[in-house]
């Protein structure tokens, strides 16, 4: 059975980039993200009694469905009655198992490393399910998240919703590192440190999954799944090339100085348990009238826009929300 670490990271956070880096280790795989985990894992109880061969045989061509429906480049060709076959039990971790671990079967791997947004809320799934497993839990600058949210085409809402989810995954992820800190089953990093000594901060996480660093980490770009993931998700985009080590503080150039405000009051407290420091915003401002000082900068701030350039990813895409939904309104 192989080794099973989970990314804890918010979108537009680094989390594509270091799960590149990831795969890029002879005995680890990093494959693009399914979010199979979240869907299922939080999902259920839409399946009731799994004992009964009907409701078996509709998960079973839901989790085909979605993994055919994947945004990323895998090597596993997936088909229910293999899946069927091969879980051991009837169970949504049994058959997300199957598929991780075939997909790490192709690269030859004994460690697995899962992307999924917001895994805060299916840890006691993982738990239960994934005996040892470990969660590496990586923040990004909440102002470079924002610049990012609002250059990226295929993400709506703009600064106000990129501070809305980062404030809101920052605040569950951190109770839940200091839940599990002590028991050494989870390791914390910051973007800005892995882009800027990505040798040191790969050698800490590789020491922590009990693996010896490999120089071809760095050399994610070159691998074929990354290049073609890179090539089929605009927002990937920059997985193609190698690491960009100033890639931090752009806000500087993209947000204006009312996003900027709006950015640093939202996020204070949370900005100062990571260690970032403000521009704009004193303790004193950040306490007194924050509610009315935010109000007063939404009117400023870049609402952003939703628009896929590709057919291809726009079709992608179109196909995933549909087989999701179907998932969510199940009723069995």
């Amino acid at each position: 059975m192989r080794q099973f670490t989970f990314l804890i990271c918010s979108e537009r956070s680094g989390s594509n980039f270091i799960t590149s880096l990831m795969n890029g280790h002879s005995q680890i795989s990093g494959p693009p993200p399914t979010h199979l985990f979240r869907l299922f894992g939080t999902n259920r109880g839409n399946y009731d009694d799994l004992t009964v061969d009907w409701n078996w045989k509709i998960l079973i061509d839901d989790v085909v469905l979605n993994f055919d429906c994947k945004l990323g480049y895998w090597q596993t060709i997936l088909t229910a009655e293999e899946l069927k076959q091969q879980a051991q039990k009837r169970s949504v971790a049994d058959l997300l198992r199957v598929i991780y671990e075939k997909e790490a079967g192709y690269d030859g791997a004994s460690h697995v490393f899962v992307k999924e947004n917001h895994t805060y809320s299916f840890v006691p799934f993982l738990f239960a399910n994934f005996p040892g497993c470990r969660f590496i839990f990586m923040v990004r600058d909440p102002r470079d998240v924002a610049s990012s949210w609002v250059r990226t085409d295929s993400i709506p809402g703009g600064v106000e919703k990129a501070v809305e989810i980062w404030v809101k995954d920052q605040t569950a992820s951190l109770s839940l590192y200091h839940q599990l800190r002590d028991s050494e089953c989870i390791q914390f990093i910051r973007y800005e440190d892995l882009v800027k000594d990505a040798p040191r901060v790969l050698m800490q996480l590789t020491d922590f999954l009990g693996l010896s660093y490999e120089d071809g980490m760095l050399e994610y770009y070159e691998q074929r799944r990354t290049d073609i993931n890179a090539h089929l998700i605009d927002a990937w985009s920059n997985l193609r090339k190698p690491i960009l080590s100033h890639n931090t503080g752009k806000y500087h150039d993209i947000l204006s100085m009312p996003e900027i405000r709006y950015v640093e009051l939202s996020c204070y407290d949370l900005m100062s348990n990571f260690g970032y420091s403000c521009d704009l915003i004193s303790p004193c401002s950040a306490i007194n009238n924050r509610h009315a000082q935010l109000e007063e900068l939404r009117p400023e701030l870049t609402a952003g826009s939703y628009h896929i350039q590709s057919d291809q990813e726009r079709e992608i895409r179109g196909k995933r929300l549909a087989a999701i939904q179907q998932v969510l309104t199940r009723r069995i």
